[in-house]
């Protein structure tokens, strides 16, 4: 119970950092500077053949209150907090974009994958809409559980035709009310969500008749 206390006296709205009294917390006013933090992409869970398709991935629309650095943390009364001293090292919009990217590369099912501000050429675009990339209490539990959701929209290029509307959800509990535990589920939950988007977009390519290889 120490934990959360310190841990939501730390939460401050607005702030990149915040002054907390508490003896022990990761948030103590005489820090020096903010912590940034950044997700690993998911590394290769399977060795299938490449498809002949090249895939742009575009900068995720965002919720409102996820267009920022800040880490957000929303409360069971839906007030939407952020932690104090503790970032993104970019917008979330800009860390899950990298962590498909990343990801859907490393899962090598596409001859080759990049970020829509590349300028790379392309046969079909993931367009996503990020819903969710916060953590949020509940009443009962010091620890929050991390959700991570969005909706990605597989388009292809040559005729701006809608292949595929892929939502994907994961919700993992942080182990310990610490900002490091709780960046730790934000990884698995973004893992998650970008193995699946990889996953179910590669089944839609290679069931499209009309996408050219």
């Amino acid at each position: 119970m120490k934990w959360a206390i310190c841990l939501r006296g730390a939460l401050v709205l607005g702030m990149a950092s915040g002054v907390v009294a508490c003896t022990g917390s990761l948030f103590d006013s005489e820090a020096a500077a903010t912590r940034t933090y950044v997700l690993a992409a998911a590394p290769a869970t399977s060795s299938a053949p490449a498809t002949a398709f090249d895939v742009i991935v575009s900068e995720p629309t965002t919720a409102p209150g996820l267009r920022s650095e800040r880490i957000a943390v929303l409360h069971p009364d839906r007030h939407l907090e952020y932690y104090a001293g503790a970032r993104w090292g970019g917008t979330a919009a800009e860390v899950m974009q990298s962590m498909l990217v990343g990801s859907m590369r490393n899962q090598q099912a596409f001859r080759s994958v990049t970020a829509a501000s590349s300028g790379s050429a392309a046969t079909h675009v993931v367009d996503i809409e990020l819903r969710d990339f916060q953590a949020e209490y509940a009443a009962g539990r010091d620890a929050p559980t991390v959700k991570v959701s969005l909706v990605a929209n597989v388009v292809r290029l040559s005729d701006r035709k809608l292949i595929a509307v892929i939502p994907a959800t994961a919700t993992v509990p942080a182990s310990e009310n610490r900002v490091t535990q709780v960046v730790a589920a934000f990884e698995s939950a973004a893992r998650q969500v970008a193995l699946g988007v990889s996953r179910d977009t590669a089944a839609a390519l290679a069931n499209d008749s009309g996408s050219a290889r």
